[in-house]
């Protein structure tokens, strides 16, 4: 397919890939309620989907959500 049959963002049928939102290891830590010391242990291990990003490492909010049992959007009927 040439560039002349692609069509550019923002028409019809085209829609521009949407990046995880990515947190950082101290706001990671505020939402488990845990050290960030421990988040960096969690991501290292792999236990939440994270990107290390030079010497820093950044989580996917999502994904957090769903490790910490809050995930976003979900309404469960529960308080």
């Amino acid at each position: 397919m040439t560039a002349s049959h692609m069509a550019p963002y923002g028409e019809v049928g085209v829609s521009p890939r949407r990046e995880p939102e990515l947190i950082g290891v101290r706001e990671a830590a505020d939402i488990l309620n845990v050290s960030s010391r421990t988040v960096t242990r969690l991501c290292a291990l792999s236990k939440i989907r994270s990107v290390k990003v030079g010497f820093q490492w950044r989580v996917n909010r999502a994904a957090l959500m769903r490790y910490a049992g809050l995930e976003e959007g979900r309404d469960d009927g529960e308080l």
